[in-house]
């Protein structure tokens, strides 16, 4: 007897769930870091990107969260531009 194909169908969706989930986080780290004019802001701006997500922070990875922070970084330094 064949197994069903759904519980694969079902964990395609899964990450593609998580997929998307991942790129509005990172839609949302990127706006809120634009604004920042400090570091505080910087981690200010992840820290509420992830809690509008709804996202426990206690579950976060510390790479996850170094992620953030670089990709936070990149979005204020593309912003605002430090002069040379």
């Amino acid at each position: 007897m064949d197994k069903p194909i759904w519980p694969l169908a079902s964990k395609a969706t899964m990450v593609t769930e998580a997929t998307q989930m991942n790129e509005q986080i990172r839609k949302a780290i990127r706006q809120r870091a634009s604004r920042a004019v400090s570091k505080d802001d910087l981690v200010r701006a992840v820290f509420d990107s992830f809690r509008s997500q709804q996202i426990d922070l206690r579950k976060v990875s510390l790479d996850d969260m170094k992620s953030a922070l670089v990709e936070a970084a990149r979005a204020a330094r593309e912003h605002n531009p430090q002069p040379a």
